[in-house]
């Protein structure tokens, strides 16, 4: 695995995460006793379950056609940044029952950490994305009222992870494609 800034951050945030849950566990285990720690363990485990990466997996139905044969719907990768890692858990919370939500500009600069130039007649769209490993990058393709959101990566490929964006687009995806894949 190969270590830079990005996923040292989120090394960091999820070990955080640990710590907060191990403490949280402590506390029940305090007041309830073994029965009850074993009874919050099974809802946090189907409340972890619930919110998985995989269930924001979504490939295109070939019945559709697919986004990326036709050159002119792929967007440019200088219309989306990735949400920086202190405001991920927002965003996956805003995400949990929705793939896109409309922004405001504050909120750009809330999700990504710095104001963007957004391209004429677009807006700006928080929307679900994952990735499988380090050394890839995002591509993603839009037409009509269909999104697709693919993170390809070199080497091996790994369980997905939450990754989501912020998107300049000219509409809202009524229809959002998140795949992830890699090659050795």
């Amino acid at each position: 695995m190969e270590f830079n800034a990005r996923n040292l951050d989120k090394i960091y945030m999820n070990m955080i995460e640990i710590r907060r849950v191990l403490k949280g566990i402590r506390r029940v285990l305090r007041r309830v006793g073994w029965i009850g720690v074993a009874i919050v363990y099974l809802v946090l485990a189907g409340f972890a379950q619930a919110n998985s990466p995989e269930k924001w997996l979504s490939p295109q139905d070939p019945g559709q056609g697919s986004l990326t044969t036709e050159r002119e719907s792929r967007v440019r990768p200088s219309s989306y940044h990735e949400v920086k890692v202190t405001s991920m858990l927002t965003a996956l919370e805003r995400l949990n029952k929705t793939s896109a939500i409309l922004l405001s500009p504050r909120q750009v600069v809330y999700f990504v950490g710095h104001e963007m130039k957004p391209p004429r007649g677009t807006k700006p769209y928080l929307v679900r994305g994952l990735f499988c490993n380090y050394t890839g990058s995002h591509t993603i393709f839009f037409k009509g009222e269909r999104l697709l959101v693919r993170h390809e990566s070199l080497g091996r490929v790994f369980k997905p992870e939450f990754c989501p964006l912020v998107i300049y687009l000219p509409s809202k995806p009524l229809i959002v494609h998140v795949e992830v894949g890699g090659a050795r």
